[in-house]
């Protein structure tokens, strides 16, 4: 760990999920050694226990990853920080989505705490899926923006199927209201994409607070181009499918109430037929992109014997022919190297509307046609395209408003940090707890 001068800035990172290695990448902090110290506070067990319970991944082990289960201790750290930071030197990466009462209450008992020391806190809005579709770009009309208070009481309440759902909504929708009223104490936003910045230049924050930056794996793409020699040419054989967790394990609808009626028995049977028949068709092989919040076997039956990969999904796409998926933020990187998008669902899903919906407005977006895993036969020669004007709109919109291409840490320790950081470090970053 660098060890801590008088002037040291810390890097302090208030996470309310389950924090594992997979975010330890995500938010590159690394690469922040060794301009300034790293600290991670895992508060998911005093905001979303259940649901941080239900999470089958491992949590980071890593020194400097901190596990607050207590409120008592949580104001002891802080005031611990107010002790000794008085100048601006402490940064807060404040990854809080205030969306219950616990939440709320630990953003307001930082701004309260910590406002004397002039930290300065950064909050993120570069999710790189779409917010909405542009009018006219595909016949899409169900996934334009909201506007109003009649549009958004609708969109709030569509697809409502349990009264636990109606409970959680009520209360997030409630708390990000109260959160609009009593805001976090953002210093600046970091957003990607037009669509992002359009947004928050609409909202509270206005342009002289934005930093404009990369979606999380728009940046990590451009990690990879400054410390990758080239590699060999990507193989014709292999594809891949981008897991999206469930149903075998929990994914964000333990946290959001969303009800959904999708079981493996179902949906792993049809799946595995499905690669099946494309793998025949493409004369390819197809590997998985375990999600970060799952924990598949190295090779389960479920997945036909498939090898499930966790932490080299952008290699995988890099090096696939085509990237089957439900839905993810991974889609990025099928987007950015120009990957055909198989876009897939089933039976199950078309029923379940809540479940299915959202996770597609990226299919809408790239104007293409999602694929009933349940209905044969399939064209694949039509699915295996790629709408280059469509998949630069889609960078444009969600994946990056940088100028020169800079990763995330690299904008954050120079524009916000005012720190000097040389290319190099991305070739040979520092060592890190």
């Amino acid at each position: 760990m660098l060890e801590r001068t008088a002037n040291t800035p810390l890097l302090l990172m208030v996470f309310a999920y389950k924090f594992n290695e997979f975010h330890y990448s995500l938010y590159e902090l690394a690469y922040f050694y060794p301009h300034c110290e790293v600290v991670v506070w895992d508060i998911s067990l005093l905001v979303n226990r259940k649901f941080t319970n239900a999470i089958a991944s491992d949590r980071s082990q890593r020194t400097n990853v901190v596990v607050v289960e207590k409120w008592t201790d949580l104001i002891t750290r802080i005031l611990e920080l107010r002790r000794q930071y008085t100048t601006p030197r402490l940064y807060v990466d404040h990854v809080i989505p205030v969306a219950n009462g616990p939440e709320f209450l630990a953003s307001l008992v930082l701004k309260l705490f910590l406002r004397k020391t002039k930290a300065i806190f950064i909050e993120r809005a570069n999710g790189g899926i779409p917010l909405y579709c542009p009018v006219g770009s595909t016949d899409g009309s169900p996934y334009s923006q909201a506007r109003g208070w009649g549009a958004r009481l609708q969109t709030a309440t569509a697809n409502l199927t349990t009264i636990t759902e109606l409970i959680v909504r009520s209360q997030y929708h409630f708390f990000r209201l109260l959160a609009k009223m009593v805001p976090p104490p953002i210093t600046y936003r970091l957003v990607a994409g037009e669509q992002y910045v359009a947004k928050n230049i609409r909202t509270r924050y206005g342009a002289n607070r934005l930093v404009l930056g990369n979606s999380d794996d728009y940046s990590r793409y451009l990690i990879r181009t400054m410390t990758f020699s080239p590699a060999a040419p990507p193989t014709t054989t292999l594809g891949v499918l981008i897991d999206a967790g469930g149903p075998m394990f929990q994914g964000d609808e333990g946290q959001t109430g969303l009800a959904t009626n999708v079981t493996s028995s179902e949906w792993y049977p049809s799946l595995t037929n499905f690669i099946d028949q494309l793998e025949i068709a493409t004369d390819a092989h197809v590997e998985i992109a375990g999600h970060p919040k799952s924990a598949h076997p190295p090779t389960p039956d479920y997945f036909g014997n498939r090898p499930v990969h966790y932490g080299i999904t952008q290699e995988l796409v890099r090096n696939s022919k085509f990237v089957i998926t439900q839905g993810s933020t991974a889609i990025s990187y099928a987007v950015i190297y120009r990957k055909p998008l198989i876009f897939i669902y089933s039976n199950q899903y078309h029923l379940d509307q809540g479940a299915g919906k959202d996770n597609l407005l990226p299919a809408v977006f790239l104007g293409a046609t999602p694929v009933n895993i349940d209905k044969p036969p399939w064209n694949f020669e039509q699915l295996l395209q790629v709408n280059e004007t469509q998949y630069k709109a889609y960078e444009k919109a969600c994946l990056t408003s940088a100028g020169p291409h800079r990763p995330n840490s690299q904008i954050i320790l120079e524009e916000i940090m005012k720190l000097t950081v040389s290319p190099r470090h991305y070739t040979n970053p520092a060592g890190t707890p």
